[in-house]
């Protein structure tokens, strides 16, 4: 048997080379993700096996469908349940997989992050249709334009054909905008105005100019450590295999993995643990994350399984003349409080400092010198690894620093609007929709991390000394960070009133709970919702607040705020999945004073693991809601 693996890790190139190698024969199993769902028939394939229950029948059907097109042999399709709410509640009943109701998708077309990268892929559609010597790698539309060799981002601002391309307005480009971008976000992405361009072509936040200088920055760093090896007479030619590598790259991926163009699966902040110095053993390989899971799977010292290998990153990407952002942050010492607050560093870093801790914290008013007080830099740039040879991976699971925590801020970037109010007995519930909230998301495992080469390591781990990702001597100087990133999404907020009596155990329990309630009563994957505490100072509890994991918001917290049934529902649901039989006892009288995968427990919520309760959570909703 010949197996490999078929994920979004792969270029599009080797994708579809593995595709055509498994329809003739030469591979004969295939490890696949979703990128394997849609749009491929197999024709004679006969077997599939997931891992996990799919989310939804839709999502089953077709995996499932996958095997069986053929009428010259029988099909079998076999579905692993693993130990968690979503596979047990279908393994209980799995008429509702097999023979269930398919949903129509629902998808919000005003999210305004999406709509703004599907404008950038309009702007060069019309772009390479009149200059389509420009289009095709990284070199063709970077380096070499119209003849000319351009080796700087002032180099390119100058002579690159974009620029008058967009100063001209094109009227075709401008019907094109006008009927991608719904009526009531004219005016407010400035569409008559092109006051749009600025997500592109902006010197500090453009998007398109921060992937030139992405690239130029690489090659000109190369270049510089490879005549430096050459003056201490030391192998160099590997730099020019690099340097090979940037510029080969097809220009629509790296524009994508820039987040320039769109991404599939609709991620909206891209980053990358960049491979390009690794030659041959990275060839069809294209790591990329959004910027809230890269946290932790792409921090220093983190691994991860691609084409065989095991991975290791070995620090944050650098560029020599752009920063990273950074924050001083405190997550309040009340310990009835833990309200999160920050501020962005600017150049007098040290007068930021001291200013914040001389604050009150904004809901308890304690001192923030009392509080836990840290710095996060936002890795916006990516990450990358090591020159060394990847190895093998074994048997046991790659190492991660899962420390990230989610944070609401208070902060509303959109608008609020009142959702249904529920009573039970002497419980009041009050729900807002809030368009546009502001969260942040942080790993706090600490880092040590290195200014001038982005080099990072665990602050357990005894460092001297250091070297540059590709193997030179570095002596920059290394700060104490955590890694974060602050992103804004839709919200609900639910407040209880009449409740005062209850633990941080309680309120993180009923949170994960109503989560999974959500995404069962949505028929939603579940990883499309999260949630936090927000604590505030109207009240002695904390809110709950649920929200969207798509950033700039998907319409699905605003689906179960929209009528007293919806709220209910997700009640009910969540009801449902603390009341079965699992792991922790669940079903069982007297049981449920800790919790399991098969109730309230999940990867990424494992910080919290020792304090969720099962038994708190039915206790509660069974005596609301019967």
């Amino acid at each position: 048997m010949v197996c490999k693996e078929h994920t979004a890790q792969l270029t599009g190139k080797k994708a579809s080379e593995l595709q055509t190698e498994f329809m003739k024969g030469k591979t004969n199993i295939i490890s696949c993700s979703t990128t394997f769902e849609m749009g491929v028939d197999v024709g004679s394939l006969e077997a599939v096996m997931m891992r996990n229950m799919p989310p939804t029948p839709a999502n089953y059907i077709q995996r499932a469908g996958r095997a069986g097109r053929r009428t010259d042999s029988v099909a079998f399709s076999l579905t692993y349940c693993q130990r968690r709410p979503h596979d047990l509640s279908f393994f209980a009943e799995p008429l509702k997989i097999i023979k269930g109701e398919i949903k129509p998708p629902v998808f919000e077309v005003r999210n305004e992050k999406i709509i703004r990268r599907h404008m950038h892929s309009a702007v060069f559609s019309e772009f390479w249709k009149a200059n389509r010597s420009l289009f095709g790698t990284v070199k063709d539309f970077f380096f070499e334009v119209n003849g000319a060799e351009v080796k700087s981002l002032d180099d390119f601002k100058r002579h690159h054909p974009i620029f008058p391309f967009l100063q001209h307005k094109p009227n075709g480009l401008k019907l094109a905008l006008l009927n991608i971008v719904p009526d009531e976000l004219h005016n407010t992405l400035q569409l008559d105005l092109w006051g749009w361009l600025s997500d592109l072509l902006d010197d500090k936040d453009g998007s398109l100019i921060k992937a030139a200088d992405m690239v130029y920055s690489e090659v000109a760093f190369l270049e510089q450590e490879r005549h430096r090896l050459v003056s201490e007479k030391r192998r160099s030619d590997f730099i020019l295999g690099t340097i090979k590598t940037i510029k080969d790259r097809p220009i629509i991926e790296y524009l994508s993995s820039k987040n320039v163009l769109p991404k599939y699966g609709f991620p909206v902040d891209v980053v990358e643990l960049e491979l390009n110095h690794h030659g041959i053993e990275a060839t069809g390989l294209d790591l990329q994350r959004d910027l809230r899971i890269a946290l932790s799977e792409y921090a220093p010292s983190s691994q991860v399984v691609a084409g065989g290998r095991l991975w290791t990153s070995y620090g944050l990407k650098r560029l020599p003349k752009r920063e990273w952002k950074k924050y001083i942050y405190a997550v309040c010492g009340n310990k009835k409080c833990n309200t999160y607050q920050r501020r962005l560093l600017g150049a007098e870093t040290d007068d930021d400092e001291n200013d914040f801790r001389k604050q009150l914290c904004t809901n308890c008013s304690r001192p923030l010198s009392d509080s836990n007080i840290s710095k996060f830099i936002v890795p916006e740039f990516g990450f990358i690894t090591k020159r060394e040879a990847p190895k093998n991976p074994g048997g046991s699971r790659p190492a991660r620093t899962y420390t990230s925590r989610i944070y609401y801020s208070g902060e509303v970037q959109g608008s609020k609007k009142a959702g249904p109010i529920l009573t039970f007995d002497k419980i009041s519930l009050c729900t807002e929709i809030i368009s546009s909230g502001l969260l942040a998301v942080i790993n706090r495992a600490g880092f040590k991390v290195c200014n001038t080469c982005g080099y990072a390591a665990k602050l357990s781990e005894n460092t001297n000394s250091h070297r540059n990702y590709i193997g030179n001597q570095c002596n920059g100087r290394l700060g104490r960070y955590d890694l974060g990133h602050e992103f804004s999404s839709d919200i609900l907020r639910i407040d209880f009133e009449g409740l005062t009596q209850y633990s941080e155990e309680f309120w993180l329990s009923l949170l994960y709970a109503l989560l999974e309630g959500a995404s069962d009563s949505l028929s939603i994957i579940r990883s499309d919702l999260d949630g936090c505490l927000y604590p505030h100072r109207a009240s002695p509890n904390p809110a709950i607040i649920l929200f969207d994991n798509v950033p700039g918001g998907a319409g699905h917290v605003k689906r179960i705020a929209e009528t007293d049934k919806s709220l209910k529902a997700m009640f009910q649901s969540a009801l449902n999945k603390v009341s079965g039989k699992c792991g922790c006892g669940g079903g069982v009288e007297g049981e449920g004073e800790t919790s399991c995968y098969g109730c309230l427990q999940n990867y990424q919520n494992q910080t919290f693991h020792d304090k969720l309760k099962r038994k708190y959570v039915k206790e509660f909703l069974e005596s609301i809601l019967n």
